[in-house]
């Protein structure tokens, strides 16, 4: 929202006689603003305003008419007024004026001098310029230096004294009447608690409380949702922090604050790289890499083409699937990470930055099968005063060095490092990677045996660990979490055990959904949920940064020695497990998995996933269970899986009449039940077909039957309007039915009858934002799996009569689970909806196959009506059952 600052700035007409609105204006640039509505003239002397509407009549600095460049700027215009000698600003539109006081800047040369030394890292020539100022008679003059002294101490590590200085600074600062100080004081002293304290109930508490007296101030209310969204991040909440985002970015853009803009952009592109939405993240960074604003510094540019290269890499190290194509090659980072390394060994000194750099040069080495190339890059690694991150990422590109060597021994020995490090500062994440390294070393070593047990400890972490998902702190992408488990699946397979290869693969499919959910979780939770949520990752955060802190020198122990301090550890170790325990308990409870036979009676099941280098096939009919290994590489397109899976399932698929399908997220878009059977009819039209979530079915109380039945929520889709009538109609008598459509289908209402309701139909189109799938409500109200999660109870039956609305991401469902799996995963039994675009008509005619029915609800009859009918794309719809 544009605020005026009309309390502030005392606005009156610019002309006595003129009958005309206030104009409510935004102003950026100020040196200073005042709380009495004075704007201290900028140094460079350019001043910024922004309004909404059309460019203005007229501007005038002092009473003359100036010369002014006008933008627009979303629904308002921006303009630049060289004001550096004036006392007044007055702005004319045709639909209001406003006028602004000008002063000369009062910042002291002292000050400036610290800011300046602050800006090339000589923190303590800053903190020795305002420290003699720490008790100046002048509150102004106070405020200033404490805030000064308050980020140097910061920046040093000393976070208490940081946030008690910032705290006097911003209030000092409102007593001397210096608005835009105080307000900057206390972002600050949010960034300090929520980034460095890990306080974020006081961090949301602080922005909370500032908000409304930061009104006037257009650049700290432009600044307010970045630090809202580093808070949000920092509890797990994603979506939130990638909303709160995009408003900063908007804000930012419409003053014209280049240097928030690109801290927000990169913030962005960082939620979207821990997201999992690399390639979104990649136009992001590479495009903040090419920056060529001079509000941009060297340094910001380095680390800007650092995290393309790593992203760049990450990339291509994700298995390409059939689902999934391969989108980068590790060559194509190098470039990205040269150009950090020059930027920073000519322009910006950083060292850690420089050894990371070479870190990553070496892991692009070996990705594209340079192994000596890896190894002369860690040759010029600095490690003296490297960080344990830093320490690890290079002790583990070692051990995958000796990996491709072939030396078996050595990569295990490295890795049983990296193991009893993490296990003595309880990083899990850590500890389950390097079980992984040790399992690969073992099968290097032909121990298959072995190799399985430690892939089968690298998988029990992936619980415990899940809760880290959303706070950033364990792998989001699910490829990377299923490697133990595709890994111990292959293993088991190959030595004939073929019963327990598939308990561990259904086990593991659950714990990555469990990991999904908790993804949504934070955002669905209650304001008492959310407060013990918060409550929990402070103190994980707490622990964290005291075992981090004990764990300093452990890198120069011998590993026998690490398991010692483990031990010593024993009770903060334990302290640290008993914080995440809390998190996950205060999360949404996750459904469990199912202990049932994959196929129930009369049913034939296929399980199907990927492994590091086949596609796996398991077959269940009965007491009888077989396992397939089929070919599988980069050109295996989505319909060669879903043939080779259907011949690969026959004859059991020839006979059924009822088949249930379980993939992993890779296959999701494989049709298996399109493709023929030894009829020539499609498997979907000769069987009942669905696809399983897997989950444990849950007992619960019968319900009275209640239909909901949502339509043409925005009153632009005539043949869903139609739909909505037709149902409503139809399971009137059945069941008391309430339907909403248009602006009657309010957020509110419609949630309120959701968590009522046996049987829920929506008809409409479904709509991407921020890469999630939403159904649009009335107004600018939407349905999101975080809506979903929050609900005591699903609806039994499911219809989302909407576009892709059962689509599901490839590359790891990394912000979530999709809309289908959310119903399922609070209780619905049966789901229908349609994995890609459908027709407006297709959704009709099925929607009256469903109304056409005298018994039950069948969605699986009235899927197969459809199939029957010519020119009807009936194999976009898939029905899901938990």
């Amino acid at each position: 929202m544009s605020v005026a600052l009309l309390a502030a700035f005392s606005l009156s007409p610019v002309r006595p006689m003129l009958d005309r609105t206030v104009l409510a204006v935004e102003l950026s640039g100020c040196a200073a603003l005042l709380f009495d509505g004075t704007c201290e003239r900028p140094d460079d002397g350019e001043l910024r305003v922004w309004f909404a509407g059309p460019p203005p009549t007229s501007v005038r600095v002092d009473g003359v008419e100036a010369n002014v460049k006008a933008t627009a700027v979303g629904s308002g215009t921006r303009v630049a007024v060289d004001v550096r000698t004036a006392t007044s600003l007055e702005i004319e539109t045709r639909s209001g004026a406003a006028s602004v006081r000008l002063a000369p800047s009062s910042t002291p040369d002292w000050a400036r001098e610290a800011a300046r030394a602050r800006a090339r890292g000589d923190q303590e020539t800053a903190r020795a310029l305002a420290t003699p100022r720490l008790q100046d008679p002048s509150a102004a003059i106070r405020a200033r230096a404490k805030g000064m002294v308050a980020r140097v101490e910061l920046a040093s590590g000393h976070v208490a004294e940081a946030v008690r200085l910032l705290r006097e600074s911003s209030s000092e600062g409102r007593s001397a009447g210096r608005l835009s100080e105080a307000v900057d004081d206390a972002l600050a002293l949010s960034f300090a608690l929520s980034q460095r304290a890990g306080d974020l109930t006081a961090a949301s508490r602080e922005l909370q409380q500032l908000e409304p007296w930061a009104e006037p101030y257009a650049e700290g209310r432009a600044r307010v949702p970045y630090y809202r969204a580093l808070v949000a991040s920092a509890l797990g909440d994603v979506r939130a922090a990638v909303q709160l985002l995009r408003e900063a970015r908007e804000r930012a853009g419409r003053l014209g604050l280049s240097r928030l803009g690109w801290s927000v952009r990169n913030e962005w592109a960082l939620s979207l790289e821990r997201a999992g939405r690399r390639s979104e993240a990649l136009a992001e960074l590479s495009d903040l890499a090419a920056t060529a604003d001079p509000a941009i510094t060297a340094c910001d540019r380095a680390n800007a083409l650092l995290n393309v290269g790593f992203a760049t890499l990450a990339q291509s190290q994700e298995a390409p699937g059939p689902c999934r194509p391969r989108v980068a090659e590790a060559e194509a980072a190098i470039p990205w990470l040269r150009a950090s390394l020059d930027l920073t060994e000519k322009q910006c000194r950083d060292a850690h930055r420089a050894a990371m750099a070479h870190v990553l040069l070496g892991d692009a080495a070996l990705s594209a099968g340079r192994p000596r190339d890896a190894e002369r890059e860690l040759a010029d690694v600095d490690l003296r005063e490297a960080s344990s991150t830093l320490r690890r990422d290079a002790l583990d590109l070692e051990a995958r060095i000796a990996l491709a060597a072939g030396d078996g021994t050595g990569a295990r020995s490295k890795y049983e490092r990296l193991v009893a490090l993490a296990r003595a500062t309880g990083h899990l994440d850590d500890e389950r990677r390097a079980l992984e390294g040790v399992g690969q070393a073992l099968e290097l070593q032909r121990r298959p045996v072995e190799a399985v047990e430690a892939f089968a400890a690298a998988e029990a972490l992936l619980g415990p660990a899940s809760v880290l998902v959303p706070i950033g702190e364990a792998a989001s992408f699910q490829g990377t979490r299923e490697t133990a488990s595709r890994a111990r699946v292959e293993l088991l397979l190959r030595s004939g055990r073929v019963a327990e290869a598939l308990s561990v693969a259904r086990a593991a499919r659950a714990q990555v959904l469990t990991s999904l959910a908790s993804v949504d979780g934070v955002a669905a939770l209650s304001p008492a949920d959310r407060a013990r949520w918060a409550l929990a990752i402070k103190r994980y955060r707490s622990e964290r940064r005291g075992l981090d802190a004990a764990g300093k020198r452990d890198w120069e122990l011998a590993t026998s020695e690490l398991r010692e301090v483990q031990h010593a550890r024993t009770e903060a170790l334990g302290r640290l497990r008993a914080s995440l325990d809390s998190a996950l308990a205060a999360l949404p409870r996750s459904s469990t998995p199912s202990r049932a036979p994959l196929s129930g009676p009369d049913e034939t099941a296929l399980f199907a996933m990927t492994g590091r280098s086949e596609l796996l096939l398991f077959v269940s009919e009965g007491d009888a269970l077989r396992a397939a290994r089929l070919p599988l590489d980069a050109r295996t397109t989505p319909t060669d899986v879903a043939r080779a899976l259907a011949r690969a399932g026959a004859p059991e698929l020839d006979r059924a009449a009822a088949v249930r399908i379980v993939t992993s997220a890779d296959l999701s878009c494989v049709d298996i039940h399109a493709e023929p059977v030894s009829s020539g009819a499609p498997l979907g039209l000769s069987a009942r077909v669905t696809y399983g979530m897997d989950l444990g079915e849950e007992a619960r109380a019968p319900r009275e039957g209640r239909a909901l039945v949502i339509s043409d929520t925005r009153d632009d889709l005539p043949l869903a309007r139609d739909e909505g009538k037709m149902i409503a109609a139809h399971m009137q008598g059945r069941m008391p039915v309430v339907h909403l459509g248009g602006k009657g289908a309010a957020a509110t209402a419609v949630l309120d009858e959701l968590g009522r309701a046996t049987v829920f139909h929506y008809a409409g189109h479904a709509r991407q934002v921020d890469d999630e799938l939403v159904l649009p409500l009335a107004f600018t109200g939407q349905l999101t799996t975080s809506d979903i999660l929050a609900l005591p109870v699903s609806p039994e039956r499911v219809i989302l009569s909407a576009c892709e609305a059962g689509r599901v991401r490839p590359n790891g469902l990394a912000v979530g689970l999709g809309l289908v799996q959310a119903f399922l995963e609070k209780g619905a039994r049966e789901v229908l909806a349609p994995t890609s675009p459908v027709q407006d008509r297709v959704a009709l005619k099925l929607a009256e196959a469903l109304a056409a029915q005298t018994g039950p609800l069948d969605l699986g009859a009235a899927l197969a009506h459809l199939g029957t009918q010519p020119g009807n794309d009936w194999a976009v719809y898939r029905i899901w059952r938990r």
